[in-house]
């Protein structure tokens, strides 16, 4: 049995955690359920649950939202592609539903036109030599997108494809 203040001592650690960054219900349930301090103690899962579930009706824990924001994040600041996206709003516990509606919005976006963008600027500065170029083609792989993609984007923007030469 919790008592009163129990639940509310989990309902202040969830604001804390909250108050930080946003979370996923899954990520939140986690790190309430076990604490990286051993000062904290560790709550029952009813409570927990219950404390999720009061945070949830009153608009401060919200998945859909979570998503799109983090989805907003990853793509226009770290530049990721959608098959990264997909990977990372799993990791978070994101149910299927609330994954694949924010990747329904992030398909929408021509992958070629993104990596021209990412060539232009975030990667600019690598264009001049072949070291560079091998790089940001590194870079881009690693993001998540295609190879074909990469030759065909670095065509368009002119930037000769490594091992090509300028």
């Amino acid at each position: 049995m919790t008592t009163k203040s129990e639940r509310q001592a989990v309902l202040d650690r969830a604001a804390f955690l909250l108050g930080r960054r946003d979370h996923s219900t899954a990520e939140l349930r986690r790190k309430l359920l076990h604490p990286r301090s051993p000062k904290v103690p560790i709550p029952e899962e009813a409570t927990v649950d219950e404390a999720l579930e009061r945070l949830t009706d009153l608009g401060l824990l919200d998945d859909a939202r979570f998503a799109r924001e983090l989805s907003r994040t990853l793509t226009e600041r770290k530049g990721i592609s959608p098959a990264v996206l997909r990977f990372e709003l799993r990791r978070r516990g994101l149910e299927d539903g609330v994954v694949e509606d924010v990747l329904t919005e992030a398909e929408e976006m021509d992958p070629v036109a993104r990596i021209e963008e990412l060539l232009q600027t975030k990667f600019a500065r690598k264009a001049a030599d072949e070291r560079g170029r091998r790089a940001a083609f590194a870079a881009l792989l690693r993001l998540g997108y295609r190879h074909t993609d990469i030759r065909r984007a670095m065509r368009e923007t002119g930037w000769p494809l490594p091992g090509e030469g300028m």
